[in-house]
């Protein structure tokens, strides 16, 4: 049985597990056990499911790891931390081992993604109250609504992309239940008992820098990393990077001067999917250029 952690991707909305292939092969070649499971909250019958569902889903395929007694670390991405931040509760290492169980989360990473600040606070209220011009959505809190992206996602959600990349994401996406972002949360991010680590985007058009920003400050115990977008340094870089993981060696000067989010161009997914690749040399206590 292998050593390192298993990584549980926790997907974001209207982007099923199809959508993220090429980041999974590639922590797949880096020798991890990559998992992606479908949330019910994305599928065009998603009407009514909230991130409890999800929530849901993401413990039944963890379970089986820890039944093992491995370890599992999330990987959540947008929409994904707000059901991967409900998952934790009892579910860390520690906790299940009081308890005289195996396995367990051991962190969780959050990828340009949604770390409710407040209790009582839902998705929607945490993005400002409001839904953007590109997403087709119903009336706020009105139940069994369904969400679809609009053409005009194509300048927020993939901003930096080249066109045939945006058709192949845009082709992909299914709709995403409207009350998964209309739920609220009494477990937020800094009740989080294990490890917790945000990848800050700083190009990011979907979720802006000064929020992520403002969700890293607003939890304590959050540690911070940076990507920045800068589309140059592309295969030679994500193989330098590969290499540095795999030989647990300093990667400063790779990941966080363009080569993730070029990268993004090659395998046809937005900047802020690609940043697992950060999130490993974080898992692995490599030091990053910024820290927080």
């Amino acid at each position: 049985m292998s050593d390192k952690p298993v990584l549980l991707f926790v997907h974001g909305a209207w982007h099923p597990p199809k959508c993220y292939d090429a980041i999974k092969t590639a922590l797949i070649n880096l020798g991890y056990e990559c998992i992606i499971p479908k949330l019910p909250s994305v599928g065009p019958e998603s009407n009514g499911v909230t991130w409890e569902a999800d929530k849901v889903k993401i413990i039944e395929t963890a379970e089986p790891f820890f039944n093992q007694g491995r370890e599992v670390v999330l990987i959540a991405h947008s929409y994904g931390g707000i059901p991967a931040t409900a998952a934790t509760q009892d579910q860390g290492a520690q906790e299940r081992a009081e308890r005289g169980l195996k396995g367990g989360f051991s962190s969780i990473i959050f990828l340009a993604a949604f770390a409710i600040p407040v209790k009582g606070w839902d998705l929607i209220t945490t993005f400002g109250g409001a839904y953007p011009p590109w997403l087709e959505a119903g009336e706020k809190y009105t139940k069994n609504q369904i969400t679809r992206m609009a053409e005009g996602a194509r300048e927020s959600v993939y901003s930096g992309c080249f066109k045939e990349a945006i058709d192949k994401a845009m082709a992909s996406t299914e709709p995403h239940s409207q009350d998964a972002f209309e739920t609220s949360l009494d477990f937020i991010a800094s009740d989080i008992t294990i490890p917790k680590t945000y990848i800050i985007c700083e190009n990011d058009q979907l979720i802006l820098l000064p929020l992520q920003e403002k969700l890293v400050e607003s939890t304590p115990g959050m540690k911070s990393a940076r990507l920045a977008a800068e589309l140059n340094k592309l295969k030679q870089a994500i193989e330098e990077v590969e290499m540095a993981v795999m030989d647990h060696v300093s990667v400063d000067s790779i990941l966080f001067t363009g080569g993730l989010p070029a990268f993004a161009q090659i395998v046809s997914i937005p900047e802020s999917a690609i940043a697992p690749m950060a999130a490993l040399q974080v898992h692995m206590e490599v030091k990053p250029i910024t820290y927080g």
